[in-house]
């Protein structure tokens, strides 16, 4: 699939332009231009604005050692659905539009929430890795108490 998907993405692209020529020749060029610039600062605006609402989601769930899995995740989608709106063309406009319903987030959310909640869990939170010192395996939710003279850094 991973190898296929500069060929999707080029058949998405000539099926958006195509698409984008045929509106065009019904609704006029500037109409369509219009449509374009609207979504492109429709789009732009939800995802600075639900972006800034992930960001702190994530980040009061790293000071309190929570998951933020379902809010972040819908975060994450209208985030998405804003990026999806401000590129040109109507397939990623009509994705990012169905990513605006509350019940298609909740159906995807609720399939990928839990795994995302697991791969946080087992990565941890970003700022909250654990310090390791001579190789050796943190204990489970312990704290390794270590000279920083002893630390050193190493190549992963």
């Amino acid at each position: 699939m991973l190898r296929q998907l500069p060929l999707i993405l080029l058949a998405l692209v000539v099926v958006e332009i195509w698409l984008l020529v045929v509106i065009g020749g019904h609704i006029g060029g500037l109409a369509t231009f219009g449509i374009l610039v609207v979504g492109a600062i429709g789009g732009g605006w939800i995802a600075r604005r639900e972006g800034r609402r992930a960001m702190a989601a994530w980040q009061q769930a790293t000071m309190t050692g929570q998951v933020p899995g379902p809010q972040l995740a819908t975060s994450a989608m209208i985030v998405i659905a804003g990026v999806l709106l401000a590129l040109p063309g109507v397939i990623s406009d009509v994705a990012g539009l169905l990513l605006l319903l509350p019940p298609v987030r909740h159906m995807l959310s609720s399939r990928f929430s839990v795994a995302f909640a697991e791969r946080v869990r087992a990565q941890g939170l970003g700022a909250m890795r654990r310090v390791v010192a001579d190789d050796r395996p943190a204990p489970a939710g312990g704290v390794i108490d270590v000279d920083p003279a002893d630390v050193r850094e190493r190549d992963p």
